[in-house]
């Protein structure tokens, strides 16, 4: 398997039986193509995710509460949506709006906008998903990353392959640097938006909170993706 659209199509053989050649593979959960991404994996989630919804909606008939709508939701289908995001988690926005269009789907019709007559004028997303305890999906996945990099900077995930990778610079004698570790200059948007690319340059982003506590720091974090948001 490579990024690569040349692939030597070569017939392996094992004595009499030929090898087949496998378009996708499962590695811990995770469905890659035979060019190295996950978008294979991103679009059996959000089916398998929407098949989950519409079982939602058929053995609730509308009579369940949003209390109990929430929990259904959060187990069988947000459970899916989140899996391993950090490694999978996209870049491309028509990807985002995808997964994201699922959860609009349930907080429409756990609030019964489903049911209003047209033309009605909905909320805001985000305020109706408020009226439920919900955040957005990416708003999630993107706190979920940053948890991922505070983790792996204080030693609290370690591994050899990715701890080689995180080269921490010498900021005490540069003080207009801010930055902790050293980025790489990338030349494609996949090289770019790799999980070790996003860890490293939201390290640098927050350096001001990597000595928190991981508590406070996941606080501030929803705090400044917040303040973000805002200002678009």
């Amino acid at each position: 398997m490579r990024r690569t659209n040349e692939f030597l199509n070569a017939q392996y053989m094992m004595d009499d039986h030929k090898i087949e050649r496998k378009e996708e593979l499962r590695d811990l959960g995770l469905l890659v193509d035979h060019r190295m991404t996950l978008i294979a994996h991103m679009e059996q989630t959000t089916t398998k995710a929407r098949q989950s919804m519409g079982y939602i909606k058929w053995i609730s008939k509308g009579q369940f509460g949003t209390r109990a709508l929430k929990v259904l939701y959060t187990s069988y289908v947000r459970s899916k949506l989140e899996f391993a995001s950090v490694l999978w988690d996209p870049h491309a926005e028509v990807y985002r709006n995808d997964i994201e269009s699922i959860q609009k789907q349930f907080v429409m019709y756990a609030l019964g906008d489903t049911n209003r007559i047209p033309p009605y004028r909905l909320t805001p997303y985000e305020e109706r998903c408020g009226k439920l305890g919900l955040e957005k999906l990416e708003t999630r996945r993107n706190v979920m990353t940053c948890m991922l990099a505070f983790d792996l900077f204080n030693g609290i995930i370690s591994d050899k392959n990715i701890d080689k990778r995180l080269i921490k610079l010498m900021t005490k004698y540069n003080l207009r640097d801010n930055r902790l570790l050293l980025e790489t200059l990338y030349l494609s948007d996949y090289s770019y938006n790799q999980p070790i690319a996003k860890v490293i340059r939201n390290v640098n982003e927050f350096s001001d909170l990597m000595m928190l506590s991981r508590t406070r720091f996941k606080n501030e974090i929803k705090g400044k993706l917040g303040e973000k948001r805002d200002d678009i």
